[in-house]
């Protein structure tokens, strides 16, 4: 068993060494490829150039050609900064870290395109550019941002290369369940949101709509307010399952998915969280304490420690029963 969690705990040390590479090298890559290109047609901009376009889509923000290219680094310095915190606190979660590239890579890839397909509009004696092209620009921006971002992120290895194997013995308080007459044994539960995420949902749309009325740029709008409207779907509703292959987490829309085989489970438990202060919002989050996870709500927890000590958790209802079948079954396959 020492051996296993020797090989998964260099795994590990490789994976994060790769992760912060990725962190490091995305950004460079991406904000090079954008400066390179916007070199290339400098000349056929006007001497001053529109960088900011503000309420009825008119502009109000001006630099110099030769200093507007340069705008892209502020997409570089964020995407290294929000990659190495992620990095940072995601310490050995493969997800997390997986999340952190993919952050780093788009938001480099947002800012940094944006920059280049506006000033791309400006070309010609005249320099305009209407809102309508910036509008389909920055959208276009976004698109790519998202599918260089899912890219990067799956150049980091997952959870499956880093699981370890549980060495001791369950805790005897750890909550466990008799299973004597039971044939497969088996729990699931589905963890939900506080009822406040129906009225976000009702406000998120009129909140993007009024945006794309003020600034006039529909089409990144409608398209930006949909991913959100995704974005706060998937990662609101979970399907806990656990069963003789162990613990399998499932987003509302079959992602994000997230499993810990039996063998990995050092033991599970119960705990009660607060979005708010220890993790610093909803969803898939990452506490200042290590611990990761899906928090929808506030209250009753299942937490479980996995072999090399990482600790995951998630917030659903019957998290005792959930949490006293883990042990049980995790007992039964110790050698």
């Amino acid at each position: 068993m020492g051996g296993a969690n020797e090989d998964a705990a260099d795994r590990s040390r490789s994976a994060r060494r790769r992760a912060a590479w990725a962190v490091f090298l995305w950004p460079l890559i991406i904000t090079a490829t954008s400066l390179v290109w916007t070199f290339s047609f400098l000349d056929e901009l006007p001497e001053t150039v529109v960088t900011h376009w503000g309420t009825g889509g008119v502009a109000d923000g001006f630099t110099s050609r030769e200093a507007a290219p340069w705008y892209a680094l502020i997409g570089l310095v964020m995407g290294w900064a929000l990659g190495a915190l992620v990095i940072h606190l995601a310490r050995r979660d493969a997800m997390a870290r997986r999340l952190g590239v993919g952050m780093s890579a788009g938001t480099a890839a947002f800012v940094s395109g944006t920059i280049a397909v506006t000033l791309w509009h400006q070309r010609g004696p005249d320099g305009t550019a209407d809102i309508s092209s910036v509008d389909m620009a920055i959208t276009l921006s976004l698109v790519v941002a998202l599918v260089l971002g899912f890219i990067a992120a799956w150049t980091v290895p997952g959870l499956e290369a880093e699981t370890t194997t549980a060495t001791g013995p369950v805790p005897a308080d750890a909550p466990r369940v008799n299973l004597r007459g039971r044939g497969t044994a088996s729990w699931s539960g589905t963890a939900r949101p506080a009822r406040g995420i129906w009225l976000l949902l009702v406000l998120l749309p009129l909140a993007f709509v009024g945006l794309a009325a003020l600034t006039r740029t529909y089409a990144f709008m409608v398209f930006s307010g949909g991913l959100v409207m995704v974005l706060v779907v998937a990662f609101s509703f979970y399907r806990v399952e656990i069963g003789e292959e162990g613990l399998a987490i499932r987003g509302l829309l079959g992602r994000p998915m997230w499993r810990i085989p039996l063998s990995d489970v050092e033991y599970a438990g119960v705990t009660t969280v607060d979005p708010l202060w220890q993790f610093g919002g909803w969803g898939y989050r990452i506490g200042t304490d290590g611990r990761t996870g899906f928090v929808v709500r506030k209250g009753e927890a299942l937490e479980v420690t996995r072999g090399d000590g990482a600790r995951w958790l998630i917030t659903v209802d019957g998290a005792e029963e959930a949490a006293g079948l883990l042990n049980t079954l995790a007992e039964r396959v110790r050698p």
